[in-house]
């Protein structure tokens, strides 16, 4: 059984690495953010951030998931895909019952977005959840350790601009 499980692991990492290279970010920054190289990082995720003042307290970590068949996934079922996403983050002790769709960003409507706190009241975070084209789904983590509400709106347009201009390019 252990081997099995092994084995599986091994199919699982080969079908990331094969879908890995269907993909390129294309992230449009506003002044002052930064695409911040983080040891051992994929191309499934990414984390921007400002360099200096607010940005030790928030960061955008951004996700490229799939929907497989194969990794017990129903291929296009967005809101399934969220709805176990919030599950994993029960298991690592998120207060899922503080979930809420959000709307204090304008973002395009193909976004399904959510506010949550976080684990033990350290802080707050947004989820933009997109179906992008088969099988892929992006997820934008907009992570605040404090003060939430201020530096939401100081920040607002560059999350809408991070968020709404930057792409997932997908290739065949």
């Amino acid at each position: 059984m252990h081997s099995a499980g092994v084995r599986r692991f091994g199919e699982t990492q080969a079908i990331f690495a094969q879908y890995e290279k269907r993909f390129d970010h294309d992230f449009k920054l506003p002044h002052g953010w930064h695409h911040i190289k983080v040891k051992g990082e994929t191309k499934y995720s990414a984390m921007l951030q400002r360099l200096f003042h607010e940005g030790r307290y928030f960061r955008v970590v951004v996700k490229v998931d799939l929907l497989l068949p194969e990794l017990g996934q129903k291929p296009g079922d967005l809101d399934e895909y969220i709805r176990l996403f919030f599950e994993h983050l029960q298991e690592d002790g998120y207060p899922v019952d503080t979930a809420t769709p959000f709307k204090g960003l304008t973002l395009d409507p193909a976004y399904t977005v959510y506010s949550i706190d976080r684990p033990q009241g350290a802080g707050k975070e947004i989820l933009a959840f997109r179906l992008l084209d088969a099988p892929f789904v992006v997820i934008y983590n907009v992570v605040f350790d404090q003060d939430f509400d201020s530096i939401l709106a100081k920040y607002n347009s560059d999350l809408q601009t991070i968020i709404n201009d930057s792409q997932i390019k997908i290739r065949e």
